[in-house]
């Protein structure tokens, strides 16, 4: 049974330790005013954890977020959906620190940038030698939606064994110019074009959500309500 547990927003620094065989959920909540966290999850044998951050950026914000495999068989998962504005400034970094054998992982990354935000992602995959058979990934996908705005992601592999699957990929880039024309003659107007694209890049995180409960808050923020896929 997984355990759903949420980081409160007032939280800055914090080590999270889990049991042999326990499954949690992290919920990692985003406060209206200027943020930094530090989060350190330290997973036991056969124990797997799942941090969720959704929301959307105005000020200036700091996520350094790490998950150390300490045991085998251990799996630890990162799911980032965020849009970055005004003139917000955003420093993530983020890492899956494999130490033992037979351990997952994964990090997904959809982010958005308009007005002139200035966003900084720094992603590692980090595998000792002892880590043999470690299957871990990373996907990271930013879209801009401003050219005033600064959006640079670098996604690192430090990989000291061989026998591991592992790979990563990052994209920067906008919306479809021809989706939006095709859109556009089929009666949306260019907000509502704009904003349908929008929706599906975030969505594409969806399938990578396991628990129910977290998926459908996932779903709020695709809402036109959310102000997620409109500019404020």
């Amino acid at each position: 049974m997984t355990k759903i547990i949420h980081i409160p927003a007032h939280t800055t620094k914090t080590t999270l330790k889990l049991s042999e065989g326990s499954h949690i959920d992290y919920m990692i909540h985003v406060p209206e005013g200027p943020w930094k966290k530090e989060i350190t999850a330290n997973l036991a044998r056969n124990s797997r954890c799942t941090f969720y951050c959704f929301g959307k950026l105005k000020h200036e914000h700091e996520l350094r977020l790490t998950i150390n495999h300490e045991g085998e068989g251990a799996e630890g998962v990162i799911i980032l959906g965020i849009k970055a504005q005004d003139t917000s400034q955003t420093f993530i970094h983020l890492m899956n620190h494999h130490k033992t054998p037979h351990t997952r992982g994964n990090i997904w990354i959809r982010a958005l940038g308009q007005d002139e935000a200035r966003m900084d992602a720094s992603c590692l995959i980090k595998i000792e030698e002892l880590a043999h058979y470690t299957d871990s990934h990373l996907k990271e996908a930013i879209l801009s939606l401003s050219k005033k705005n600064s959006l640079k992601t670098k996604p690192f592999l430090e990989i000291l064994n061989n026998e591991v699957q592992c790979s990563h990929a990052a994209t920067i880039g906008t919306l479809d110019d021809e989706a939006i024309y095709y859109m556009k003659n089929r009666g949306l107007d260019d907000a509502q074009a704009k904003a349908m694209l929008t929706q599906g890049f975030f969505r594409a995180l969806l399938p990578h959500i396991s628990n129910q409960k977290i998926k459908t808050l996932f779903k709020l923020f695709l809402t036109p309500d959310s102000g997620l896929l409109t500019p404020d």
